[in-house]
């Protein structure tokens, strides 16, 4: 198999983490983050006047958004001191995307150790680890996020991937079927691929 094609199938994958990641932060939020005008002196403001979690943690995700971590870290710091644990799977985030990966591990533990069903949570750990080529733990996190969703075509496919990346390519060629059966197109290309390297047509 040549070497742009598997760098190739690598950036689809990693740019589709990348947009799985943002639509996360983006859920979090109640408001439109284009209606809201906060400059520096609104916020300190904000967090005088108010307990209100959902406040600090809609400022977080729009300095997020904005690419301003340090402002984004600050705000996830106060909602997650008051109890709020999407707050602090954002923090996850925020130091994966900075590729601070041992804080965004830690991070995401500390999420799952109070909502331990917390599907989004677990698919970012997951994938945090496969980028750092720790497949078996990749894989556990993984199947601990497909027994609390089935359905999740995203995370089939992610697991079908691991198990390609492992050799294990009965166990890839299964969850990408299910994948696609979950209208996961990313999954056809993963199957087509896993196929052409067997030489079946």
């Amino acid at each position: 198999m040549k070497n742009n094609d598997i760098i190739s199938q690598l950036m689809d994958l990693m740019n589709s983490s990348i947009s799985y990641i943002k639509k996360l932060i983006n859920g979090t939020s109640n408001q439109d983050t284009g209606s809201r005008q906060f400059n520096e002196n609104q916020n300190s403001q904000a967090i005088q006047e108010t307990e209100d979690v959902q406040t600090l943690l809609n400022l977080g995700n729009d300095y997020f958004l904005k690419e301003n971590y340090s402002e984004a870290e600050k705000y996830y710091k106060l909602a997650s001191e008051k109890g709020n644990t999407i707050a602090l799977s954002n923090l996850g985030v925020l130091y994966y995307k900075q590729k601070n990966y041992y804080e965004a591990e830690k991070y995401y533990l500390k999420t799952i150790e109070i909502e331990q069903e917390d599907e989004p949570t677990l698919i970012n750990l997951g994938i945090l680890y496969e980028e750092q080529g720790k497949y078996e733990k990749a894989e556990k996190i993984f199947l601990k996020a497909i027994m609390i969703n089935q359905k999740n075509g995203y995370t089939l496919n992610y697991l079908g991937f691991i198990y390609d990346k492992q050799g294990k390519l009965d166990e890839a060629e299964k969850y990408y079927i299910l994948a696609i059966k979950e209208k996961e197109e990313n999954a056809i290309n993963n199957l087509e691929y896993l196929y052409k390297r067997q030489g079946k047509n």
